[in-house]
């Protein structure tokens, strides 16, 4: 045994070198731990296991990249846990500390456990989120949030990815490159390693699969949860499945993105133009919509990204032709900063 006092005075490399020397006779097991990035064990003084040593390296990781990145020799993925493993694991992430702080406490945390469906992911973000809260009322909003996002997110939605990457063109997120064709290969490769870390999968609606991708329910909850501030600003983002009209939905109280595509709504109310913080609006394959209202767009004073991609077939607006639409869209008054997507592709 070294004395701490000795061990803390070493620097990185004479560490390294004293583990070296202890693991290379011996026959051991080394377990890391949520590993998002090469680690290499050689500089932290751990021996290549081989078949003479029997020694071994287990790692976890949410990304394959890593697994490869690792030279892995066996890769085994990890199902959804089982309820009574998720909830402990989401116990732990939360503290008995704060689970103890009110009697209601403990019996709220086992129902939004359940909410993540046995998904580590969600189960240790959320825990974590909730790691402060200590009054039942937060915990209540918290499970409320949670369940209503189910019926306000459709379930296997499913997008194309060259739309995925035109919506990250427009929000600005690759805004490092000039070139549009290199932000497109960068957008490319940033779904690429999201399908690797297990947050996007190949869609399986469409005929051309690869061409299209979605989330997993539960991780798209947690991801708008959070982006709704652990759901403390729940009008922030607005998602419709299977609508045909928005007036019943209160609409104007959605701050900040509207997304009613793939749904039968026919028109677009008049009272669209009061939303004037909304910097998003996703119209595609609304193939029902007649009419959206004159200067409805252009009122839209905070705009940033319209979208209207039609994949399969498109019919005609009545109450504003394409040309008005455009002309409408020339008129916003910070249109050099908007990315309209309108793709209309004749059936």
């Amino acid at each position: 045994m070294i004395p701490d006092e000795v061990w803390e005075n070493k620097n990185v490399d004479d560490k390294a070198a004293v583990i070296f020397r202890v693991l290379r006779r011996k026959k051991f097991v080394l377990l890391l731990d949520d590993l998002w990035e090469r680690l290499d064990i050689l500089k932290l003084g751990v021996p290549i296991p081989d078949n003479a040593n029997g020694s071994k390296i287990i790692f976890t990781t949410r990304s394959e990249e890593v697994c490869g990145r690792m030279e892995a020799h066996r890769r085994l993925r990890i199902k959804c846990l089982l309820p009574e493993v998720a909830l402990d694991l989401f116990r732990t992430k939360v503290g008995e500390d704060v689970l103890n702080s009110h009697l209601e406490i403990p019996k709220l945390a086992e129902l939004i456990a359940r909410e993540c469906k046995g998904l580590p992911l969600a189960l240790i973000t959320i825990a974590r989120a909730m790691a402060s809260r200590r009054t039942p009322q937060e915990w209540k909003h918290a499970l409320k949030v949670l369940q209503s996002y189910p019926s306000k997110f459709s379930e296997d939605h499913e997008i194309e990815k060259n739309e995925l990457i035109e919506l990250w063109i427009g929000e600005g997120f690759l805004d490092k490159f000039d070139n549009i064709y290199d932000a497109r290969n960068e957008g490319e490769f940033i779904v690429g390693s999201l399908k690797l870390a297990c947050l996007l999968e190949d869609g399986g609606k469409y005929r051309f699969s690869t061409k299209h991708v979605m989330m997993h329910d539960v991780i798209r909850d947690m991801a708008l949860w959070l982006a709704c501030e652990n759901g403390e600003k729940e009008n922030k983002i607005l998602v419709q499945d299977q609508v045909q009209s928005v007036k019943a939905h209160g609409f104007t109280r959605w701050k900040e993105a509207l997304n009613l595509s793939s749904t039968a709504i026919g028109e677009l109310p008049v009272g669209i133009k009061n939303l004037k913080n909304l910097r998003v609006l996703l119209l595609d394959d609304t193939h029902f919509l007649r009419k959206i209202p004159e200067e409805a767009v252009s009122s839209l004073s905070s705009l940033t990204i319209i979208s209207m991609f039609f994949y399969q077939g498109y019919q005609s607006l009545d109450g504003l032709p394409e040309f008005m639409l455009v002309e409408d869209l020339g008129r916003l008054e910070n249109m050099n900063e908007v990315s309209p997507c309108l793709f209309f592709n004749p059936s």
